[in-house]
Protein backbone atom coordinates (compact mmCIF):
# COMPACT_ATOMS: atom_id res chain seq x y z
CA UNK A 1 0.00 0.00 0.00
CA UNK A 2 1.11 3.53 -0.56
CA UNK A 3 1.17 5.68 1.98
CA UNK A 4 2.30 9.32 2.74
CA UNK A 5 4.47 10.46 4.98
CA UNK A 6 5.08 14.35 4.79
CA UNK A 7 4.02 17.16 3.35
CA UNK A 8 5.19 20.39 2.80
CA UNK A 9 4.44 23.81 1.06
CA UNK A 10 7.49 26.03 -0.01
CA UNK A 11 7.63 29.60 2.09
CA UNK A 12 8.32 32.28 0.04
CA UNK A 13 10.41 33.76 2.46
CA UNK A 14 12.76 30.78 2.85
CA UNK A 15 13.16 30.56 -0.89
CA UNK A 16 14.43 33.70 -1.19
CA UNK A 17 17.11 32.76 1.52
CA UNK A 18 18.00 30.03 -0.63
CA UNK A 19 19.70 31.88 -3.14
CA UNK A 20 22.78 32.81 -0.54
CA UNK A 21 23.89 29.24 -0.42
CA UNK A 22 26.72 29.18 -3.27
CA UNK A 23 25.98 26.14 -4.64
CA UNK A 24 22.37 27.19 -5.39
CA UNK A 25 23.26 30.66 -6.89
CA UNK A 26 22.76 29.69 -10.61
CA UNK A 27 19.12 27.85 -9.50
CA UNK A 28 16.37 29.17 -11.09
CA UNK A 29 13.56 30.73 -9.56
CA UNK A 30 11.51 27.56 -10.10
CA UNK A 31 14.07 25.42 -8.83
CA UNK A 32 14.22 26.87 -5.81
CA UNK A 33 10.87 26.49 -5.20
CA UNK A 34 10.73 23.04 -5.76
CA UNK A 35 13.96 22.31 -4.03
CA UNK A 36 12.58 24.29 -0.55
CA UNK A 37 9.39 22.18 -0.70
CA UNK A 38 11.62 18.72 -0.96
CA UNK A 39 14.07 20.00 1.99
CA UNK A 40 10.68 21.03 4.36
CA UNK A 41 9.76 17.20 3.84
CA UNK A 42 13.47 15.51 4.13
CA UNK A 43 13.93 15.07 7.41
CA UNK A 44 10.70 12.81 7.31
CA UNK A 45 12.82 10.40 5.46
CA UNK A 46 13.69 7.49 6.99
CA UNK A 47 17.39 7.13 7.80
CA UNK A 48 17.64 3.62 6.26
CA UNK A 49 16.48 4.65 2.86
CA UNK A 50 18.39 4.28 0.45
CA UNK A 51 18.99 6.90 -2.60
CA UNK A 52 18.91 4.84 -5.52
CA UNK A 53 15.42 3.62 -4.02
CA UNK A 54 14.07 7.07 -4.00
CA UNK A 55 12.64 8.94 -6.90
CA UNK A 56 11.51 12.26 -7.42
CA UNK A 57 8.06 13.39 -9.78
CA UNK A 58 7.87 16.93 -10.56
CA UNK A 59 4.44 18.40 -11.65
CA UNK A 60 5.04 21.52 -13.84
CA UNK A 61 2.44 22.67 -16.49
CA UNK A 62 4.72 25.19 -18.09
CA UNK A 63 8.25 24.19 -16.93
CA UNK A 64 11.01 26.87 -16.85
CA UNK A 65 9.43 29.57 -19.02
CA UNK A 66 11.14 31.68 -16.89
CA UNK A 67 15.03 30.86 -18.51
CA UNK A 68 12.99 29.86 -22.23
CA UNK A 69 12.35 34.30 -22.19
CA UNK A 70 16.04 34.62 -21.12
CA UNK A 71 17.76 32.08 -23.51
CA UNK A 72 15.50 33.55 -26.25
CA UNK A 73 16.17 37.22 -25.44
CA UNK A 74 19.76 36.89 -25.71
CA UNK A 75 19.17 34.81 -29.15
CA UNK A 76 17.51 37.81 -30.44
CA UNK A 77 19.65 41.15 -28.69
CA UNK A 78 22.96 39.32 -28.96
CA UNK A 79 22.43 36.39 -31.90
CA UNK A 80 23.79 34.03 -29.05
CA UNK A 81 22.84 30.88 -28.28
CA UNK A 82 23.75 30.15 -24.34
CA UNK A 83 23.91 26.68 -23.48
CA UNK A 84 23.51 27.16 -20.29
CA UNK A 85 20.17 28.57 -20.39
CA UNK A 86 19.32 26.34 -23.14
CA UNK A 87 19.91 23.58 -20.46
CA UNK A 88 17.71 25.18 -17.91
CA UNK A 89 14.75 25.93 -20.09
CA UNK A 90 14.26 21.83 -21.02
CA UNK A 91 10.96 20.82 -19.15
CA UNK A 92 12.95 18.35 -17.03
CA UNK A 93 15.75 20.90 -15.99
CA UNK A 94 13.78 21.30 -12.70
CA UNK A 95 13.96 17.81 -11.99
CA UNK A 96 17.30 17.14 -13.14
CA UNK A 97 18.48 19.89 -11.00
CA UNK A 98 16.76 18.47 -7.90
CA UNK A 99 17.87 15.04 -8.31
CA UNK A 100 21.63 16.81 -8.30
CA UNK A 101 20.82 18.76 -5.29
CA UNK A 102 19.38 15.86 -2.98
CA UNK A 103 21.90 12.87 -4.59
CA UNK A 104 18.54 11.20 -5.47
CA UNK A 105 19.50 8.43 -7.45
CA UNK A 106 16.41 6.54 -8.01
CA UNK A 107 13.38 6.81 -11.11
CA UNK A 108 13.01 10.90 -11.98
CA UNK A 109 9.94 11.99 -13.94
CA UNK A 110 8.56 15.54 -15.06
CA UNK A 111 4.91 15.38 -15.67
CA UNK A 112 3.43 18.33 -17.34
CA UNK A 113 -0.45 17.74 -17.75
CA UNK A 114 -2.30 21.28 -17.91
CA UNK A 115 -4.83 21.67 -15.00
CA UNK A 116 -4.04 18.06 -14.13
CA UNK A 117 -0.28 18.46 -13.34
CA UNK A 118 -0.40 17.78 -9.90
CA UNK A 119 -2.40 15.18 -9.91
CA UNK A 120 -0.82 12.73 -13.10
CA UNK A 121 2.89 13.62 -10.76
CA UNK A 122 0.93 11.79 -8.00
CA UNK A 123 -0.63 8.93 -9.85
CA UNK A 124 3.13 8.41 -11.93
CA UNK A 125 4.80 8.30 -8.07
CA UNK A 126 2.22 5.81 -7.33
CA UNK A 127 3.14 3.51 -10.17
CA UNK A 128 6.87 3.44 -9.30
CA UNK A 129 5.92 2.34 -5.90
CA UNK A 130 3.56 -0.39 -6.56
CA UNK A 131 5.72 -1.76 -9.39
CA UNK A 132 8.81 -1.78 -6.88
CA UNK A 133 10.94 0.69 -8.61
CA UNK A 134 11.45 2.68 -5.79
CA UNK A 135 11.08 2.95 -2.18
CA UNK A 136 10.11 6.02 -1.71
CA UNK A 137 9.52 8.94 -3.72
CA UNK A 138 8.92 13.06 -3.81
CA UNK A 139 6.12 13.95 -5.29
CA UNK A 140 6.39 17.97 -6.48
CA UNK A 141 3.99 20.28 -8.17
CA UNK A 142 5.46 23.73 -8.93
CA UNK A 143 4.65 26.62 -11.70
CA UNK A 144 5.63 29.82 -11.54
CA UNK A 145 4.65 33.49 -13.35
CA UNK A 146 6.99 35.13 -15.56
CA UNK A 147 5.13 38.55 -15.69
CA UNK A 148 6.03 39.44 -19.64
CA UNK A 149 4.23 36.28 -20.66
CA UNK A 150 1.31 36.66 -18.80
CA UNK A 151 -1.33 38.63 -20.96
CA UNK A 152 -0.69 35.48 -23.42
CA UNK A 153 -0.89 33.14 -20.73
CA UNK A 154 -3.84 34.51 -19.20
CA UNK A 155 -5.95 34.01 -22.39
CA UNK A 156 -6.04 30.49 -21.44
CA UNK A 157 -7.43 30.49 -18.55
CA UNK A 158 -11.52 31.48 -18.04
CA UNK A 159 -11.84 35.41 -17.56
CA UNK A 160 -11.55 36.36 -14.07
CA UNK A 161 -9.48 34.01 -12.91
CA UNK A 162 -6.43 35.24 -10.99
CA UNK A 163 -3.37 33.62 -11.48
CA UNK A 164 -0.73 32.71 -8.50
CA UNK A 165 2.33 30.43 -8.11
CA UNK A 166 3.59 28.22 -5.73
CA UNK A 167 5.28 24.66 -4.93
CA UNK A 168 4.51 21.82 -2.59
CA UNK A 169 6.01 18.20 -1.79
CA UNK A 170 4.53 14.96 -0.84
CA UNK A 171 6.51 12.36 0.39
CA UNK A 172 5.62 9.12 -0.60
CA UNK A 173 6.05 5.11 0.74
CA UNK A 174 5.87 1.94 -0.31
CA UNK A 175 4.48 -0.66 2.50
CA UNK A 176 5.30 1.34 5.63
CA UNK A 177 4.84 1.15 9.14
CA UNK A 178 5.13 4.48 9.97
CA UNK A 179 2.60 5.28 12.82
CA UNK A 180 1.52 8.62 11.14
CA UNK A 181 1.38 7.39 7.58
CA UNK A 182 -1.43 8.66 5.69
CA UNK A 183 -2.80 5.77 3.52
CA UNK A 184 -3.72 6.59 -0.22
CA UNK A 185 -6.32 4.72 -1.58
CA UNK A 186 -7.28 6.45 -4.60
CA UNK A 187 -6.88 9.49 -7.29
CA UNK A 188 -10.14 9.35 -9.69
CA UNK A 189 -9.91 11.85 -12.63
CA UNK A 190 -13.41 13.38 -13.89
CA UNK A 191 -12.22 15.49 -16.89
CA UNK A 192 -15.80 15.66 -18.55
CA UNK A 193 -16.77 19.30 -18.37
CA UNK A 194 -19.87 20.00 -15.81
CA UNK A 195 -20.34 23.39 -14.93
CA UNK A 196 -19.17 26.63 -16.12
CA UNK A 197 -16.03 27.07 -13.50
CA UNK A 198 -15.99 29.16 -10.59
CA UNK A 199 -14.00 31.81 -8.97
CA UNK A 200 -10.58 31.18 -8.55
CA UNK A 201 -7.98 33.23 -7.01
CA UNK A 202 -3.85 32.19 -6.85
CA UNK A 203 -4.36 28.69 -9.02
CA UNK A 204 -1.52 27.41 -10.97
CA UNK A 205 -1.86 24.00 -12.92
CA UNK A 206 0.16 21.80 -10.82
CA UNK A 207 -1.38 23.02 -7.37
CA UNK A 208 -3.35 19.91 -6.58
CA UNK A 209 0.25 19.02 -4.04
CA UNK A 210 -0.63 21.71 -2.42
CA UNK A 211 -4.46 21.40 -2.28
CA UNK A 212 -3.70 17.55 -0.68
CA UNK A 213 -0.61 19.42 1.80
CA UNK A 214 -3.23 21.60 3.23
CA UNK A 215 -6.06 18.70 3.22
CA UNK A 216 -3.57 16.69 5.27
CA UNK A 217 -2.67 19.01 7.91
CA UNK A 218 -6.29 19.98 8.35
CA UNK A 219 -7.14 16.21 9.62
CA UNK A 220 -10.09 15.77 9.22
CA UNK A 221 -11.92 13.62 6.63
CA UNK A 222 -10.96 11.06 4.28
CA UNK A 223 -12.07 12.49 0.37
CA UNK A 224 -10.78 15.56 -1.19
CA UNK A 225 -12.38 16.89 -4.24
CA UNK A 226 -10.19 18.97 -6.54
CA UNK A 227 -12.39 21.74 -8.91
CA UNK A 228 -10.76 22.76 -11.72
CA UNK A 229 -11.05 26.06 -13.58
CA UNK A 230 -12.65 24.72 -17.06
CA UNK A 231 -15.18 22.78 -14.71
CA UNK A 232 -13.51 19.34 -14.20
CA UNK A 233 -12.44 17.85 -11.12
CA UNK A 234 -10.47 15.35 -9.14
CA UNK A 235 -11.74 13.00 -6.31
CA UNK A 236 -8.82 11.44 -3.77
CA UNK A 237 -9.42 9.22 -1.12
CA UNK A 238 -7.11 8.26 1.87
CA UNK A 239 -7.31 6.40 5.02
CA UNK A 240 -5.68 8.45 8.09
CA UNK A 241 -3.78 6.66 11.00
CA UNK A 242 -6.18 5.32 13.41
Amino acid sequence: MTSILASSIADPDLVAKLRERPQLRKATHQMLMAHQAIEACLSFLPSTAKLQETGIVLGTSQGELETTKEYYRALATQDLARPFLFQNSLHHSTTGFLSQAFGIQGPTLTIADNFFSGESALDAAVALLESGQCEYCFVVGVDVMVPDFEPGVRTLYPEGLLRGEGAACLLLAANTTAANAVHFQSLQFDRVRKAESSAFSGFYDSDAIAQVARFLADNSGNELVLSKPDGTSTTMKVKRPG
